[in-house]
């Protein structure tokens, strides 16, 4: 926009520049400097002609501004989640690779356990994505449905989090309810949405309706029986990023 602006009245000042100055004369008096010849605007388009490239710059100047103000804005608002003193630690299977499903899960919580003991910390969550990201939210997109069928997909960024994801980021949550302990104990189909996802599933509803609202997740074990939504939480906020839907 900056540099459309920035051209537009670079082409405006020469057209005007081109009209009221006579280069022809402006050449004979630099060709004849010495000899008394001058050349000589009137003062009235000299006037006008300043006028015109002060209110042009003016112009220019505002726009700049008023960009650069909202560019600071944008970037100075909250992400909608807790960043100070907290920390993303990527864990990565190695040898562990071949390993099940389960043997891994007790890995995985046998860590969480060993951190939830060290003094300096507060609270500690298992997730497979976090909300930033080296690989962005293209790390695990997944798709959902209103039936079993799958005839109106909506993609979707997914993430498998625990009871303590939500409370330990200080996401807000807008309506219905978080995860339990005994949700992830049980491995309960039930599922939350932030505001986007929400909005795009089920847009002839409010908020406050959304809560206990079926949906089909595609790569789930049993993608034909339907998750429960219990909650639905607030979008972020991440300078340069358009927000996702998120389950």
């Amino acid at each position: 926009l900056v540099i459309g602006l920035t051209l537009l009245l670079a082409l405006a000042l020469t057209a005007l520049i081109l009209r009221h100055c006579d280069y022809r004369q402006l050449a004979s008096s630099l060709q004849s400097a010495g000899k008394g010849s001058a050349f000589a605007l009137s003062s009235q388009r000299a006037a006008t002609l300043l006028a015109i490239q002060a209110g042009m710059a003016t112009l220019l100047l505002v726009a700049c501004v008023q960009i650069g103000l909202q560019a600071i804005r944008h970037l100075q608002q909250p992400f909608g989640f807790a960043t100070q003193h907290t920390y993303l630690v990527e864990l990565q299977s190695g040898a562990q690779h071949a390993h099940s499903a389960a043997e891994k899960q007790q890995d995985l919580l046998s860590i969480q356990r060993h951190w939830q003991q060290q003094t300096a910390v507060a609270s500690v969550s298992l997730t497979t994505a976090s909300p930033l990201h080296r690989f962005g939210d293209d790390q695990w997109q997944t798709v959902v449905a209103l039936d079993s069928a799958f005839s109106a997909p909506q993609r979707t960024a997914g993430a498998l989090i625990d009871e303590h994801f939500l409370p330990l980021l200080q996401i807000p949550l807008l309506t219905g309810r978080q995860f339990s302990a005994a949700d992830i104990r049980s491995a309960a189909r039930v599922v939350v949405l932030n505001q986007t996802l929400a909005q795009q599933l089920f847009p002839q509803l409010t908020l406050a309706e959304i809560p206990g609202q079926p949906i089909f997740w595609l790569n789930s074990q049993q993608p034909d029986q339907p998750y429960q939504v219990i909650g639905v939480i607030a979008d972020l906020t991440i300078a340069g990023s358009i927000e996702p839907g998120r389950l």
